[in-house]
């Protein structure tokens, strides 16, 4: 997990559910510290650094990377939460919150190193599901918000 915000929590938290082993990097160490006290002492907090997380790449299978940072959209299109010089770990599938631009920084960068990606655009449509439900009680199915949100 980069980053160690709001949507980063909510993301470790389901991470933990569904029985993952998760290490989540921020700029500040003491922001990972604060998210993983708060939610499991399963989580591992570390700095968002080139030399840390390469050595957490070769050490360990990493299978997921999930960016909750704001990099990549916005101002900041065409940047990348990844630290200069670190390359993406060999067999993860990289995941984006960002949702626009569809195509970030980050995904190019999965793309062209022929691993799976995705944005965070299903995420959004998911959201919009559950809170149109808990407003109306009324269910709307998936293809619908994905073209409303397309379209």
């Amino acid at each position: 997990m980069l980053r160690a915000g709001g949507s980063a929590r909510a993301v470790v938290y389901a991470l933990l559910q569904a029985g993952w082993q998760v290490c989540v990097a921020a700029r500040r160490l003491e922001q990972a510290q604060a998210l993983c006290q708060a939610i499991s002492t399963r989580v591992e907090a570390l700095a968002l650094d080139a030399a840390m997380l390469s050595r957490l790449t070769e050490e360990r299978r990493v299978e997921l990377l999930v960016n909750a940072t704001p990099l990549g959209m916005g101002r900041q299109a065409g940047e990348s939460p990844l630290p200069q010089g670190m390359r993406l770990p060999g067999m993860a599938f990289v995941y984006d919150l960002v949702y626009n631009p569809p195509e970030t920084a980050l995904l190019q960068a999965a793309r062209n190193a022929g691993l799976g990606c995705a944005n965070g655009l299903g995420m959004l449509v998911e959201q919009a599901r559950l809170a149109f439900k808990l407003w109306t009680g009324c269910e709307v199915e998936r293809e619908v918000m994905n073209r409303a949100v397309t379209q």
